[in-house]
């Protein structure tokens, strides 16, 4: 009988896992720090090993530092580039598949606020998904209802993080022409717990519901983004990256799923037809997009890649870049974060203490965070 899927520290919360399970024994369970993982139904289990061969922490996938093409590019269409994350290259991907009669799977929010993963038919439903979500998508179905789209034929694309675009291919088991799989240089996924009491936070401050969640705002502009949420009593909650209680734990390490301190999964030649990204260092290389409105970095791994971007020529202006000096300036590509000496503590306290005084003993810019940060990796 299984006792583990794959080893406890690596495991990313992909699902595939509990997608592929025949039985439907494996159940998605939520840690005491808040991630979904896989937990088996001993009673149920016919230890098939479908569990284990298909997770893709289990599977070495080779890097061999090769991609077909890098670019810089922007979206044509200036109101959806201000509306995304960097430069609307998934908004003009998505487009070009939805035109097709195709389907578009990505994260959005469900009533809650919380990060799940959905199924996309209609370009008016893409808003959500445009934007950048710092919390760890819930998969749910959402692998299942590929396959079903994929098999009556319809054209698919899937974004997500490089570790669910893995559980994706490994619970397909075979290449389909109509899928086209896009990642992005991931920084790390937040707890969704620690996501929710953020916003329970807010929503206490300003004694209403919140309407709509914008992580990356460019209010500010793009390269010093805001986190900016919308209240039902028309009240406005926006904070500079370097302001943002949620944003500085979530840049300072604090809250990413155990993993993702040793991902397997940050390397340049990706399993994703193709992988998005900001351009940081864009006004050195592309010197007219010098506008901090964002660009996006678009790297192409396949054919499938390559066929994505002619689909949306019309919509997008691309122009060719080093890859070298892509990859120097987003080093997170190949490289995982540290993980924090006081990243366990906070991750224990977050439902002990309010949020902005888990913010000021951890992240703060107080003397008594920084010597106790100090201490703590000098112990380390």
């Amino acid at each position: 009988m299984f006792d583990e899927i794959c080893v406890h520290e690596d495991c990313t919360g992909c699902s595939a896992c509990f997608s592929v399970c025949p039985k439907g024994c494996i159940c998605m369970v939520t840690d005491r720090e808040g991630f979904l993982r896989p937990v088996i139904d001993k009673t149920q289990c016919i230890e098939c090993g479908k569990c284990r061969s298909v997770c893709p922490v289990n599977r070495e996938w080779k890097d061999d530092g090769k991609v077909l093409a890098a670019y810089a590019g922007v979206n044509k269409n200036i109101d959806i580039r201000v509306r995304s994350s960097s430069g609307g290259l998934f908004s003009a991907f998505a487009e070009a598949v939805l035109k097709t009669g195709g389907a578009v799977v990505g994260a959005g929010f469900d009533e809650d606020f919380s990060v799940m993963h959905k199924v996309c038919t209609d370009v008016n439903a893409l808003e959500e998904m445009r934007r950048s979500k710092y919390a760890q998508s819930r998969i749910g179905t959402a692998y299942q209802d590929v396959k079903t789209l994929l098999d009556a034929g319809k054209n698919v694309l899937f974004c997500g993080t490089p570790c669910q675009v893995g559980g994706l291919l490994t619970f397909l088991g075979k290449e389909y022409h109509n899928l086209y799989t896009v990642d992005f240089i991931c920084h790390g996924v937040p707890s969704p717990a620690v996501w929710e009491r953020y916003i329970g936070f807010r929503k206490e401050k300003a004694q209403a519901e919140i309407t709509d969640v914008s992580f990356r705002s460019k209010e500010t502009g793009w390269k010093c983004y805001s986190l900016h949420i919308d209240f039902a009593d028309d009240s406005v909650y926006s904070a500079k990256v370097s302001d943002d209680l949620y944003l500085r734990s979530f840049l300072m390490d604090m809250n990413l799923r155990p993993s993702c301190y040793q991902c397997q999964f940050k390397q340049i030649h990706r399993q994703s037809d193709i992988t998005l990204a900001d351009l940081w260092g864009a006004e050195c290389m592309v010197k007219d997009w010098n506008d901090d409105k964002g660009v996006s970095l678009v790297l192409i791994h396949s054919a499938g890649g390559q066929r994505l971007m002619e689909l949306c020529s019309d919509n997008t202006e691309i122009v060719p870049v080093s890859l070298e000096t892509a990859i120097a300036n987003n080093p997170s590509i190949t490289k995982s974060v540290s993980r924090p000496a006081l990243r366990d503590a906070f991750m224990s306290d977050v439902n002990r203490i309010p949020f902005d005084k888990l913010h000021e003993k951890y992240c703060g810019n107080n003397l008594g965070a920084r010597i106790r940060r100090k201490i703590a990796a000098l112990m380390k």
